[in-house]
């Protein structure tokens, strides 16, 4: 959860919780073996993850494959580095970057800093606005 930066207790409240597992998972068995670089898979969230393979690895999107073809009954697991995020619509998304800065645990010192200096309504509002954190 650290990858997040939310707790435990934040991720199993997230709204888009089933999403991000439904994106961790393909519908069908694929080893090590059939995986080729460039290909896209369709996760059972009907959106693709694409592997990369190059000399330094064998990755989902960004996240590398640090252990393949853990065999099971059902299928084969895939450890992998980091957890990886889908394309989030419109229902999924914060509503505004004041929401994004106050669920980040790294980021306590920016959120007390626009609350003291007044900017959780201005910032809440329609924007657009672009916040580098």
């Amino acid at each position: 959860m650290e990858a997040l930066e939310i707790s435990a207790e934040e991720l199993l409240a997230f709204d888009g919780l089933t999403d991000v597992l439904l994106y961790h998972v393909v519908g069908a068995q694929a080893l090590a073996a059939d995986l080729s670089d460039g290909q896209e898979i369709m996760t059972l969230l009907d959106q693709d993850v694409t592997i990369t393979i190059n000399g330094m690895g064998v990755f989902v999107n960004e996240a590398m494959v640090t252990v393949a073809d853990i065999m099971a009954d059902n299928g084969v697991v895939h450890v992998i580095d980091a957890v990886l995020l889908p394309e989030l619509d419109d229902d999924n998304l914060p509503e505004t970057v004041v929401d994004i800065i106050v669920a980040s645990e790294v980021h306590t010192l920016l959120e007390a800093a626009v609350v003291a200096a007044g900017l959780v309504d201005a910032l809440s509002g329609e924007g657009p606005f672009t916040v580098f954190a």
